[in-house]
């Protein structure tokens, strides 16, 4: 069902943008206030409902490839959780706007990471962030997505991780912090994507 189709990636053309809105996708994640704006222009051209999620970097660098850390303050994924200036003048731009509902954020720390510690720092990090962010604009935070890059076993020797011992601890926390902390967050996102597919195909030498 599209309502359950997640968009996003840096520097996403009008072309893929319109394609998301005509097909009603459920979620469409922005990486800044400049796509943003496209999406509220659009979203007037073609008088459509659109669910943002913000892509935030959490500053957590995971054991894997330097190439695939995708959730550095550096990247080129998102805005930063400690530029909070910015962010908020995002949820300022478009709390209003009739056509643009700000659902919550997105995060992705990595590809192949076989470290549960570095899921479950991710989100300890974007609850708390949440919560200040929630405490700044008075601005309810109904969804966080925190992305996928669960290692798998390409060979016997890699190490794999328990996917289903670090969801129940992700999990676990979250409606730690709802219930502690007074949290509105309504939904929790994963993105599973290899660890579910992996297994169906092999490479041939």
């Amino acid at each position: 069902p599209m309502e359950k189709v997640v968009l996003h990636g840096n520097n996403k053309t009008i072309s893929e943008l319109e394609y998301a809105i005509k097909n009603n996708v459920g979620y469409i994640v922005v990486d800044n206030a400049f796509e943003v704006d496209k999406l509220i222009t659009l979203s007037e051209k073609y008088q459509k409902n659109l669910s943002l999620l913000l892509r935030v970097n959490p500053g957590i660098s995971a054991h894997t490839h330097e190439y695939i850390q995708t959730s550095l303050l550096s990247s080129k994924f998102g805005e930063s959780i400690y530029d909070v200036d910015k962010i908020c003048e995002i949820i300022d731009f478009v709390r209003d706007n009739e056509n643009i509902v700000f659902e919550g954020f997105h995060c992705h720390i990595g590809s192949s990471i076989s470290e549960a510690e570095f899921f479950s720092r991710a989100c300890e990090v974007m609850m708390n962030f949440i919560k200040d962010i929630e405490d700044k604009t008075n601005f309810n935070i109904n969804v966080l997505n925190l992305g996928g890059g669960f290692g798998i076993k390409y060979l016997s020797s890699d190490k794999e991780i328990d996917l289903e011992k670090i969801l129940k601890t992700i999990v676990s926390k979250v409606e730690e912090f709802v219930l502690n902390k007074n949290m509105n967050l309504k939904k929790l996102m994963i993105e599973p994507g290899r660890s579910i597919v992996g297994d169906s195909g092999s490479t041939l030498d």
